[in-house]
């Protein structure tokens, strides 16, 4: 389910000036071992806690309810920069990509997927599927569905998405 304009203008700022404040960290890899792609990330929350408690705080204070969170799973938030080319990060579904067995509650799971910017940097389907990263704009799907991020060559310098995964 796509629903744009998700936040308010003074959501939508409280949660940017907040990730300008946050710690990111450098990865050199967006999904695997196999795939490099340099991008910064910062894992909010992950094994049932916060590991950034004020911006946890924020995003669940805007995310929560919307989506109907009965427990979250995870938090990520995701950050490349644009690129001479446009690249598929890789197929995955949010918990296989993890390492998680393939226990059926996982089946029940659904990925959120917010983006702040404005690129030709789309998430794509396996099942040829394809959602503009649009600024404001919310995704949502079952986190069994292959799907992959791509990097970008248009538009805002940097792609921010936060990934939410959730029961």
């Amino acid at each position: 389910m796509i629903r744009d304009n998700f936040l308010d203008s003074t959501g939508l700022k409280e949660i940017e000036d907040t990730l300008h404040k946050m710690p990111w960290y450098i990865s050199d890899k967006q999904m695997d071992m196999n795939h490099h792609s340099d991008c910064l990330v910062n894992v909010v929350y992950n094994f049932s806690k916060p590991n950034d408690l004020h911006v946890f705080n924020i995003l669940t204070s805007y995310f929560s309810l919307p989506l109907d969170v009965v427990c979250w799973y995870r938090i990520r938030i995701n950050l490349t920069y644009k690129q001479k080319e446009v690249n598929l990060f890789g197929w995955h579904n949010d918990y296989r990509s993890y390492n998680v067995p393939d226990h059926p509650q996982f089946q029940h799971m659904t990925t959120g997927l917010f983006y702040l910017n404005n690129t030709n940097g789309p998430t794509l389907f396996k099942d040829g599927e394809k959602v503009d990263c649009v600024k404001n704009r919310l995704l949502t799907f079952p986190s069994s569905r292959l799907h992959s991020g791509t990097n970008h060559t248009e538009g805002d310098n940097k792609r921010v998405v936060i990934n939410f995964n959730y029961f």
